[in-house]
C-alpha cells in the first residue's frame, strides 16, 4: 500500500535544559510535557511527561526533547526525549512516561516513578518543655541517592523505532513504581488491554525496563477488531 501525504514545512520543537548546583543544599522541580494531539483524536498520537523533584541535595540534571513533524516516511512526527537525574540529598521524586497511539489502532504506554514514602511524624511533648517527641508509622524509604537515565522515542524516524522506551535506575533506600502496557485502541474496557505489567519495588535496587513496538504504522480501517 503506497502513503501518500501533502508535503509541507515541518515544524520543529527543540529543548535543551542543564542543571548542575554548586553546593549539596539545592533544591530542584522540574516538569515536562509534550503531546502530540490528543489520544483520542488519532490516528496518531504521542504523549511524554517527566517530574523531578530534588530536595536539600547535590544536583546533576539534564533534559532533551525534540519533536518534528510531518517528516518520517509513514508522514508521521517524531517526538525523542532523553533525560538524566543524578541527585543526592535529603528526597527526590523521579517520574517519566510515554504513550504512543498508532495508525495500526496500538496503543503502547510505560512509566516509572521513584517516590520517597516518609511516615514519620514529630509532637510536641509539654512536659519536657521544648522536646519534639519523633513518632515513625512505618518504614522511610527517602529516596536520597538516585541515578536514572531515561529514554523515549516516537516516530519511523525515531533511533528508538517506532516506539522506544529505555529506563535504567540505581536508587538508594527508595521506591519505585512501574506501569508498562499495550493494546488496542478500538476496543473497549478490558479488551483494550493484551499485555500489561506493573508493580512496585522498596529497597537499595537497581531497575532496567525497556519496552519496543515495532511496525506500528500499518493503517487499519476495521472498526471493533484488531488489525491482523
Amino acid at each position: 500500500m503506497m502513503v501518500m501525504c501533502v508535503v509541507t514545512p515541518a515544524t520543529m520543537i527543540e529543548a535543551d535544559f542543564m542543571c548542575m548546583s554548586n553546593d549539596n543544599t539545592s533544591t530542584m522541580t522540574h516538569y515536562n510535557h509534550l503531546e502530540e494531539a490528543r489520544l483520542e483524536d488519532g490516528p496518531i498520537g504521542y504523549d511524554t511527561r517527566s517530574l523531578s523533584y530534588l530536595v536539600d541535595g547535590a544536583i546533576n540534571f539534564n533534559d532533551y526533547t525534540v519533536y518534528e513533524d510531518t517528516q518520517g516516511p509513514n508522514c508521521d512526527p517524531l517526538l525523542y526525549r532523553d533525560q538524566t537525574v543524578e541527585f543526592h540529598g535529603e528526597k527526590s521524586i523521579s517520574e517519566f512516561s510515554a504513550e504512543g497511539l498508532y495508525p495500526s489502532n496500538r496503543i503502547l504506554r510505560s512509566q516509572k516513578k521513584i517516590h520517597y514514602i516518609d511516615l514519620t511524624a514529630s509532637r510536641h511533648n509539654e512536659l519536657r518543655g521544648a522536646n519534639m517527641e519523633k513518632y515513625s508509622l512505618g518504614n522511610e524509604y527517602s529516596s536520597k541517592d538516585i541515578k536514572v537515565r531515561a529514554k523515549a522515542g516516537m516516530g519511523s524516524n525515531s533511533p528508538l523505532g517506532d516506539y522506544g522506551f529505555e529506563y535504567m535506575a540505581n536508587i538508594t533506600n527508595g521506591t519505585i513504581i512501574f506501569h508498562d502496557r499495550t493494546g488496542w485502541t478500538n476496543r473497549s474496557g478490558d479488551g483494550m488491554i493484551d499485555w500489561e505489567q506493573e508493580g512496585e519495588i522498596k529497597g537499595n535496587i537497581t531497575v532496567v525496563n525497556n519496552l519496543r513496538g515495532v511496525d506500528l504504522f500499518r493503517s487499519c480501517n476495521l472498526n471493533w477488531l484488531p488489525c491482523i
